[in-house]
């Protein structure tokens, strides 16, 4: 059914329909100008290396691709949605250096991690695989104790969620919240290394996936993935990041160090924010999403699908135009 001149009129001027989504829009410019003076502080502090910022995210670790190429008249069938799903708590320092990955999980023993003596992450468990401020503090003493036998002094960036609690007695780090609302736009992680470490996973995953029709010739009943297989795929995955992704991410967030001619001379001007027209991509990064995409079209020969949730440079153009258009409100 045609909306007859208001389609023609929205087709003539380019207005489309568009879901609303992120928190760009909560993160007013005026709350980050206390930020700006006291990130230039911790610069100054501290050494590149001992700068870490930590962020969680949710991973739904057995979800396939949901959408297909195929011919005209060719019906595409699915199955039932896996919701599996853990908690990953990502860490890495201004340098591009990774910590390793803490996961949460709902069960405490799983059956699949029988007679296994190490994991390649750090495993905790709840039952609803959610953060919790207990776990926090528990992953933070761990670290503190762990640098303060290196002898290092540690600045840990982090958002203001219920889930992390101011910490004492801490000797060898020191915690900084973000201004609330403001994640978006001012922690690294959330410039995309999170995003970044998902695309590295689903491409794991698909690979594998194609590995397993490539033996079976079965596209779901011989793929299984259990919580031991996620951690492994999910730790090779988060060490694939390279350093200047990292590095880049941080950038973007502002973590760069002003010199006082600068500070002198921008005195004036609008308040902090983060450089719109800077990315994070590389060559590397390039590289991972020319590699994603053949993966995708082997994909499609077997079952078919072009979308795991997202389209990763899609996603990255809307992502730079809404920063865009933030900054020029």
């Amino acid at each position: 059914m045609s909306g007859g001149w208001l389609d023609r009129f929205k087709l003539r001027h380019g207005i489309v329909m568009k879901a609303v989504s992120g928190e760009a829009a909560s993160a007013k410019r005026v709350d980050t100008t206390a930020w700006e003076a006291e990130l230039q502080d911790i610069l100054k502090k501290f050494e590149p290396r001992d700068i870490y910022n930590a962020d969680e995210t949710g991973l739904f670790y057995k979800c396939l691709p949901n959408k297909s190429l195929a011919f005209q008249g060719e019906t595409c069938t699915g199955q039932k949605v896996p919701k599996d799903r853990i908690s990953l708590l990502c860490a890495a320092n201004l340098a591009g250096e990774k910590l390793p990955l803490l996961a949460i999980g709902k069960y405490e023993k799983p059956r699949c991690f029988k007679n296994i003596r190490t994991l390649p992450v750090t495993y905790r468990s709840n039952m609803k695989a959610w953060m919790t401020g207990k776990l926090f503090e528990e992953w933070v003493q761990k670290l503190d104790r762990q640098f303060v036998l290196q002898g290092r002094s540690i600045a840990l960036i982090i958002d203001n969620c219920s889930a992390h609690p101011p910490i004492s007695d801490l000797r060898a780090i020191e915690i900084f919240f973000l201004p609330p609302n403001t994640t978006s736009l001012l922690q690294p992680c959330d410039q995309g290394i999170i995003e970044t470490y998902k695309t590295l996973y689903r491409k794991r995953v698909l690979r594998r996936f194609i590995d397993s029709y490539e033996e079976t010739g079965s596209t779901t009943s011989h793929f299984k993935m259990n919580l031991l297989d996620t951690l492994i795929i999910a730790a090779a995955s988060w060490n694939d990041i390279e350093s200047t992704t990292i590095q880049k991410c941080f950038k973007h967030a502002g973590f760069v160090k002003r010199n006082p001619v600068d500070s002198e001379a921008g005195s004036a001007q609008a308040p902090f924010s983060p450089d719109p027209v800077t990315t994070v991509s590389d060559t590397s990064a390039q590289q991972n999403l020319s590699d994603f995409t053949n993966l995708f079209e082997r994909f499609s020969n077997l079952t078919g699908a072009t979308d795991l949730s997202v389209d990763i440079s899609t996603l990255t153009s809307q992502r730079q135009q809404q920063r865009n258009c933030l900054y020029q409100k």
